[in-house]
């Protein structure tokens, strides 16, 4: 059955003419945790005895995918476009070992087929970490690529941010100039007491270092949005409010089948580039089976796209 999945995922014909027919199906096998042995006479971390690998959720099928706090789209990768076939593992690292208090680290990453471009076959791929240095912070690391056929093989590598995408675009281009569509964003979610959630994503899909010698703007996004439960302390109401501003030229890099796109459709916000958008909302519970909703919606959409 996973020979015949992974077959399925691999024919980009097989995928185009199935998309609108099937949303979600997916195959999860769950792998446990094991420890490899380690020589006591290394001169290097003497005291380690063994080496743990985590346990892994392996998912193999079609699925949408949202990283990060966003509600109404996250800028990197959200549930705007259709559902991806693709292949995504999963764990998380018991970080006690190396301090105590220090928690977990979990870790996610996939691969997946995206619909041809400009005559280009092209292969998408993320990986994410999440740490909760403790309950009430979450911090998020993500990063994507739009690879093609005649990119490094390294961009496969199965290892989560080792190294980073980034690093490996500079290790591969050594060997041979890449052309590749690198996306990276930081996010964070504060949850307050009593019932305030602070929460805000920052996206760079091309940040420019040197603006005398490059005079585009950096390809930059961010959001910033608060949720309060109750403000008005009658135990019914509730209020959120976000804000998402997008440069110029995001999501739209050199090359026409490097475009951030899935389908037609925007892989990070639905926004797009070049748009700013206010949302407020005010949700009354009526009864436990009902509630009403109230909400605004502000956007500005330029023609820089």
């Amino acid at each position: 059955m996973n020979c015949h999945l992974i077959n399925y995922l691999l024919d980009p014909n097989l995928t185009n003419l199935t998309n609108t027919q099937i949303n979600q199906a997916y195959l999860t096998l769950m792998f446990p945790s094991f420890e490899i042995p380690t020589p006591s006479n290394t001169p290097f971390f003497p005291s380690l005895t063994s080496i743990e690998f985590p346990a892994l959720d392996l998912q193999v099928g079609r699925d949408n995918m949202k990283w990060g706090p966003g509600y109404q789209g996250n800028l990197i990768l959200s549930d705007n476009p259709p559902p991806f076939d693709m292949i995504k593992y999963s764990g998380t690292i018991d970080l006690s070992d190396l301090g105590e208090g220090l928690g977990n680290l979990n870790f996610s990453k996939f691969f997946s087929l995206l619909d041809t471009l400009d005559g280009q076959n092209r292969y998408f791929s993320g990986q994410r970490l999440e740490y909760k240095p403790f309950d009430s912070l979450t911090l998020g690391l993500s990063e994507t690529a739009i690879i093609s056929e005649g990119s490094s093989p390294l961009f496969f590598n199965p290892l989560p941010f080792i190294p980073p995408y980034y690093a490996t675009w500079w290790i591969a281009s050594i060997f041979s100039p890449q052309e590749v569509n690198c996306n990276v964003s930081l996010d964070m979610e504060l949850n307050f007491q009593p019932g305030i959630k602070l929460y805000g994503e920052w996206m760079a899909d091309d940040f420019i270092f040197f603006p005398e010698e490059n005079p585009y703007p950096s390809r930059t996004g961010f959001l910033a949005g608060a949720y309060f439960a109750n403000p008005l302390d009658t135990g019914n109401t509730d209020f959120r409010i976000e804000y998402t501003h997008i440069n110029n030229y995001v999501y739209f890099p050199t090359h026409p089948w490097q475009d951030y796109l899935y389908l037609g459709e925007f892989i990070g916000s639905p926004l797009g580039p070049d748009a700013d958008q206010l949302y407020l909302e005010l949700t009354h519970r009526l009864s436990d089976k009902f509630d009403l909703s109230l909400s605004y919606t502000h956007e500005r959409m330029a023609k820089g796209r």
